[in-house]
């Protein structure tokens, strides 16, 4: 997982921001994102990847880790 070293220093109480790309699942967690088409979840992945960005939905793991605030 590339977010065990982060998670590691991060001190009690601590807070972990969080900015970054990603392809939403068909059927996002409530709350993340209005589900997209999915020719757009085709699409974007493509296009970054010409430039070496690859998306995943890794953003759902650290939902899942940590607790959300904003």
């Amino acid at each position: 997982m590339r977010y065990t070293n982060a998670l590691a220093l991060l001190k009690p109480g601590g807070k972990l921001g969080v900015v970054d790309f990603y392809v939403s699942e068909a059927q996002p967690a409530a709350g993340l994102v209005a589900p997209r088409a999915a020719l757009t979840r085709w699409w974007w992945p493509r296009w970054f990847g010409h430039d070496g960005v690859h998306l995943h939905a890794q953003l759902n793991t650290l939902r899942q880790l940590l607790p959300i605030t904003n």
